[in-house]
C-alpha cells in the first residue's frame, strides 16, 4: 500500500496509509470533501444573489418604464416587413420599369444633397405604386444618405409601412367594399398594428424636421400633409380598438390594384372594379378634395371614363355622354392649328409603324420580347409628347378620337408586357375592361385593342381631311392576325 500523497501543515509528508484504492488517507480525504462542499455552496449563493439583484433591477426598470434593448420586440416588426416585401416581389406590376430605371440613374448622378434626397424620395414612392416595395425601401435609404435633415423620406417610409399593412390585410381578405357608397374599410389585426406603430415612429421623426419644400421653395411639394393627418387618425382608431378602419379614397385604388393579384374571387373582384370606376367618377366631379394629386385641368382633358349605371356604351374607350368641350370642328381651326393636329396624327402613325416592327408574324411567339419592351417604352414617350399638345388645341371629336387612339397604342404594348408575368393576366383584364372588351379571348386581347387604336386613328384622320388607312393590307402576307 502506498503512502498518502497529502502533506501536513508544516509541509512534512503524511505518514498515514490510505485505504485500498485511494491515494489519500481517511483524514485528508474527509477534509478534501468538506472543502468541495463549501466551494459549491459559495458558488450557488453567488448565483442566487446575482439573480436576485437582476430581478430587483428588472422591477425597478419596470417601475420606471425602462426596457433593456434585448427585451423589446425590435426583431418582430422587421420579420413582418421582410416577409411582406418578399411576398410583394411576385406582385410587382410590369409598368414603367424602364422609366423608373432611367430615373434611378438620374438620381445616382446627383450630388449627395437636398435635390438627391428629393429625387430618391419621389422614386421610392413611384416604386411603391407598382408594388415594388423592395426597391421603394432601397430608394428611401438612399434619400437618407443624400440628406438626413429633411422630413419627407421619413413621411414616405411611414406611408410605405402603412401600405404594407393594407397589402397584408387584403391578402387575408380583412376588408369590405361598398361600390355604391364608394367606401372601403380594413379590419386591423395585431400584425397591422405593428406596422402602424412603425408608421407613427417615422412620422414622429419627420415632424422634428423641415420639409424639402422649405429648402427648395420654387419646386413642388413632395409630401401631402393632409394625407399624413388622415393617416394618424386611422391609426388612432386602430389602437383605440376599432374593428373597422375606413380607408381614404386614394387608398382604395391600392386595394383595387391588389385584389386581382391576391383574391381569386370573381364576384369580389367585380365589386372592387366597380368601386374603382365609381371612385374615378367621384374624383372627376370633386377635384377639390384631392389637392396636389391631379394637375390643374387634368379631368377636363382626360379621356372619358367607361359608362356606368346602365348608360349605353359607345365602342372603344368612350363615354355615353358627349364631352362638354367637344364642340370645335376642324373647319373652325386656324391654318396653324390644323397643321399642328395633322402633325400629331403623323406621330400617331409612327407609333403604328414602330409597333409593326416590334410585333409581327416573324416574332409573334406568344411571349414577351425585348422588342415589346422597347416599343412600349417608346409609346409612353410618344404619348407624353402628343397628349399635352393635343390638349392645347380647340377640343372636339378629332381630339377625343386621337387621344383614344394614342392611349390604345400604349395599352397594346402594356398588354404584350403582361404576357407570362406574375399578375399579368389580371393587368390585361383591367386594360381591356376600359374598352368594354371583357369577353375577348386572352390571346386576342392585344390585337383587339390594336383594332380600337386603328379605328379611332382613322376617325380622327377623316375629321382632319386625311385619308383613312387600310390596315387590312398589313396582314395579307400571312393571312393571319398577329397574336392569333
Amino acid at each position: 500500500m502506498t503512502q498518502c500523497k497529502a502533506t501536513k501543515k508544516n509541509g512534512t509528508p503524511c505518514k498515514i496509509k490510505p485505504a485500498k484504492g485511494n491515494v489519500f488517507c481517511h483524514v485528508h480525504l474527509s477534509a478534501r470533501k468538506t472543502r468541495r462542499r463549501i466551494t459549491a455552496s459559495v458558488v450557488l449563493a453567488l448565483l442566487v444573489g446575482a439573480i436576485a439583484v437582476l430581478a430587483n433591477f428588472s422591477q425597478i426598470a419596470q417601475w420606471l418604464e425602462i426596457k433593456p434593448p434585448q427585451l423589446t420586440s425590435q426583431s418582430a416588426p422587421q420579420e413582418i416587413i421582410d416577409e411582406l416585401i418578399s411576398d410583394s416581389d411576385s406582385l410587382i406590376l410590369p409598368f414603367g420599369a424602364d422609366e423608373l430605371g432611367g430615373r434611378e440613374e438620374e438620381c445616382k448622378k446627383l450630388d449627395q444633397n437636398i435635390k438627391a434626397a428629393k429625387c430618391w424620395t419621389i422614386l421610392g414612392r413611384n416604386y411603391a405604386t407598382v408594388n415594388n416595395y423592395r426597391k421603394a425601401f432601397f430608394c428611401l435609404d438612399r434619400a437618407f444618405e443624400a440628406d438626413a435633415r429633411v422630413a419627407d423620406p421619413f413621411f414616405e417610409r411611414g406611408e410605405t409601412y402603412f401600405e404594407l399593412a393594407i397589402l397584408d390585410l387584403v391578402k387575408k381578405r380583412r376588408f369590405t367594399v361598398s361600390p355604391q357608397e364608394i367606401s372601403c374599410s380594413i379590419a386591423p389585426d395585431e400584425r397591422s398594428k405593428v406596422l402602424f406603430k412603425k408608421t407613427l415612429e417615422e412620422f414622429s421623426q419627420a415632424e422634428k424636421l423641415p420639409l424639402i419644400k422649405e429648402y427648395l421653395p420654387d419646386e413642388e411639394n413632395v409630401t401631402t400633409l393632409y394625407m399624413i393627418g388622415h393617416r394618424k387618425k386611422q391609426i388612432q382608431m386602430a389602437f383605440e380598438g376599432s374593428s373597422s378602419i375606413p380607408l381614404h379614397k386614394l387608398d382604395m385604388m391600392k386595394v383595387w390594384m391588389l385584389v386581382p393579384l391576391y383574391v381569386k374571387d370573381e364576384e369580389l373582384t367585380k365589386k372592387v372594379s366597380e368601386l374603382n370606376w365609381n371612385l374615378l367618377d367621384y374624383m372627376k366631379h370633386h377635384p377639390d378634395e384631392f389637392p396636389h394629386i391631379f394637375p390643374p385641368g387634368f379631368w377636363e382633358h382626360a379621356p372619358p371614363l367607361p359608362p356606368r349605371d346602365g348608360q349605353e356604351a359607345v365602342e372603344g374607350r368612350g363615354d355615353a355622354e358627349p364631352s362638354p368641350t367637344a364642340s370645335a370642328e376642324p373647319s373652325q381651326l386656324t391654318e396653324e392649328q390644323l397643321k399642328e393636329a395633322r402633325e400629331l396624327l403623323l406621330l400617331t402613325d409612327i407609333m403604328e409603324k414602330r409597333l409593326g416592327k416590334a410585333w409581327n408574324d416573324d416574332n409573334d411567339f406568344g411571349v414577351q420580347t425585348e422588342e415589346d419592351r422597347q416599343y412600349t417604352e417608346g409609346a409612353v414617350v410618344a404619348a407624353k409628347e402628343i397628349l399635352p399638345r393635343l390638349r392645347r388645341l380647340p377640343q372636339g371629336d378629332y381630339t377625343n378620337h386621337m387621344a383614344i387612339a394614342v392611349m390604345a397604342y400604349v395599352d397594346v404594348g402594356k398588354i404584350r408586357l403582361g404576357i407570362g408575368q406574375p399578375g399579368g393576366d389580371e393587368i390585361q383584364q383591367r386594360i381591356i375592361a376600359m374598352y368594354d372588351l371583357k369577353e375577348v379571348e386572352p390571346h386576342l386581347r392585344a390585337w383587339t385593342v390594336l383594332e380600337v387604336a386603328r379605328k379611332y386613328r382613322n376617325l380622327a384622320a377623316q375629321e382632319l381631311g386625311v385619308p383613312a388607312e387600310d390596315f387590312s393590307k398589313k396582314r395579307k402576307k400571312s393571312g393571319k392576325k398577329p397574336g392569333s
